[in-house]
């Protein structure tokens, strides 16, 4: 879903001013991921978030660095970035033992003026509410880890839209419209090739790799 600009407002004052510093001196391919959370996350939860958006992405040959947004100014130069709030309690929830009956919006990422912004909104809290009775028939030893892949599963579809800077949607995979729990929970669960092909495309930009056209040699 794409709200219109508001809360990130102050947000965008900052990524402006990351990424002027970022354009001077960027590390090759290094894209840093600003997280900001509503509640403190377990570090189980994240450590698996960031794991499995590593893993969905490594293909394109991408390096993510994750940073708190609160250390956003203490943080090294980088090529490019993106700002994610989590809202709600990003846990395994007890009462979480019924599932929403309607379609639910996992995240929101913020357009303005018919522009993708990279700044994001994740709704952890509906994600657990979501997966709550699948979560809790796993062994508990599983749970953490299996809530923050279904986390890294949401965060790299806003990623998509966000470096894409699209607000299109693909027929199936991480870029598609709609999410089951069986999607979010499947063992392995990745964009399709042209989506791949797109953060390719998007890496060869930000590391000046893209092949330069006849005219320009």
């Amino acid at each position: 879903m794409f709200p219109a600009m508001g809360p990130f407002t102050l947000l965008a004052a900052l990524s402006f001013a990351a990424s002027i510093q970022a354009s001077a001196h960027p590390t090759p391919s290094a894209v840093a991921l600003f997280l900001d959370f509503e509640h403190p996350a377990p570090p189980a939860i994240v450590s698996s978030m960031e794991a499995e958006v590593d893993r969905i992405l490594s293909r394109s040959g991408l390096q993510f660095e994750w940073h708190a947004l609160s250390d956003a100014q203490k943080t090294a130069t980088f090529a490019d970035l993106a700002v994610a709030h989590f809202n709600g309690v990003c846990g395994i929830q007890p009462e979480s033992r019924t599932r929403p009956y309607k379609p639910v919006a996992l995240a929101t990422t913020a357009v303005s003026d018919g522009h993708v912004l990279p700044f994001t909104e994740i709704e952890c809290g509906t994600i657990g509410r979501f997966l709550g009775p699948d979560l809790q028939a796993l062994p508990t030893r599983d749970r953490e880890a299996a809530l923050g892949r279904a986390m890294g599963r949401v965060l790299a579809h806003e990623l998509y839209h966000i470096f894409g800077e699209t607000r299109k949607h693909a027929g199936r995979g991480v870029a598609s419209a709609y999410h089951s729990r069986e999607d979010l929970l499947a063992p392995e669960f990745n964009f399709r090739e042209e989506e791949s092909d797109m953060f390719r495309g998007f890496h060869d930009r930000i590391t000046g790799t893209a092949p330069q056209p006849e005219s320009a040699r």
